[in-house]
């Protein structure tokens, strides 16, 4: 599963330093706002976690696995904002998008694995 979610990490990281990035068309302007808007979640989605680890919310699921979820969001911004890729090639935006897609679903499965064995442990006692 490491090499899945690390693979495509690569990829979908890389994959924007190759595409211009262009807010021309309406499309490509609501990808601007879902870039930003993600791009702020996902930051304010790590601060209980740094600043109180153990409350209620950074102990839930949701709080736990926030930063794994929230990258999908700036993900799909800038897929819409980039439509090909500076060289001549058969890319399209939904390559990305599928791409960014598989990555959180890795990234979600690898932090719900943390959490499950971090927080649902059941005490195992011997006899």
């Amino acid at each position: 599963m490491t090499y899945g979610e690390n693979t495509l990490r690569v990829v979908v990281l890389g994959l924007p330093f190759l595409m211009p990035l262009e807010v021309a068309t309406a499309g490509q302007r609501r990808g601007l706002v879902l870039f930003i808007v993600g791009t702020v979640l996902y930051l304010l989605s790590w601060i209980p976690l740094m600043t109180s680890p153990q409350s209620e919310w950074s102990t839930s699921w949701p709080g736990f696995v926030g930063p794994a979820y929230t990258p999908l969001l700036w993900l799909m911004g800038l897929g819409l904002m980039g439509r090909r890729l500076y060289v001549p090639s058969p890319y399209r935006r939904w390559m990305y998008i599928a791409l960014a897609i598989g990555f959180v679903a890795f990234h979600v499965t690898h932090t719900s694995i943390v959490y499950t064995r971090n927080y649902q442990q059941t005490e195992w006692r011997s006899p």
